[in-house]
């Protein structure tokens, strides 16, 4: 049963939604469409009565990044630590939740915030969309799901010359990392690891 006031169940939750999603078409294309139905059929009228949910379906060109409802004390989240090595999404959703101000930043522009935190541009017209949550809303993000994890790699790398990439620093790599995994076909043998990945930050 869904706990809106814990982050592991919230997530959870969405993590069940993409699994059913990655494995049935028609599924996913209700998520996408329908959402609330899709609540209603999961959680019953009660439950789903109070909550909204967007999904988002990811493009080669357009990726998604929800700031999920963290139920936590601030005094909870004062003790969190952050690391840019735990990955591009994970700091910089996790910054937000210690920071409102820095939420409105990422939300107004994520791009900026990633060139600012890791000290490089997403190449080739990439765009990235941030949402937030809020007790009652949530957002889930579909991969992309129709393009080879080799079609990625060569895309990515073929946007830097050599030189750049004997230069650049770690950032670059934390970068990479995320957009192959944001991009990367969601195979329904793996679809527990892929989901738990694409479901959101947790903290």
């Amino acid at each position: 049963m869904l706990d809106l006031t814990s982050l592991d169940s919230r997530e959870d939750f969405k993590v069940e939604l993409l699994q059913r999603a990655i494995k049935d078409a028609d599924y996913r294309d209700r998520l996408l469409s329908r959402p609330h139905e899709i609540l209603v059929e999961e959680l019953g009228p009660d439950v789903a009565g109070g909550l909204t949910l967007t999904a988002h379906q990811e493009q080669f060109d357009h990726l998604y990044m929800v700031v999920n409802y963290n139920p936590k004390s601030p005094r909870d989240l004062a003790a969190m630590k952050l690391d840019k090595d735990e990955g591009v999404e994970a700091f910089l959703v996790r910054k937000s939740w210690l920071d409102p101000q820095y939420k409105k930043e990422l939300l107004a522009d994520p791009v900026a915030k990633i060139r600012s935190e890791f000290d490089m541009d997403l190449q080739g017209g990439l765009t990235v969309q941030a949402f937030a949550e809020t007790p009652d809303s949530m957002h889930i993000v579909i991969p992309r799901s129709v393009l080879s994890q080799t079609a990625v790699e060569d895309r990515l790398e073929g946007e830097l010359s050599d030189e750049e990439l004997g230069t650049i620093s770690g950032g670059y790599c934390s970068i990479i990392t995320w957009v192959r995994w944001k991009l990367s076909v969601p195979s329904s043998s793996d679809a527990s690891q892929c989901c738990s990945y694409a479901s959101g930050v947790r903290g």
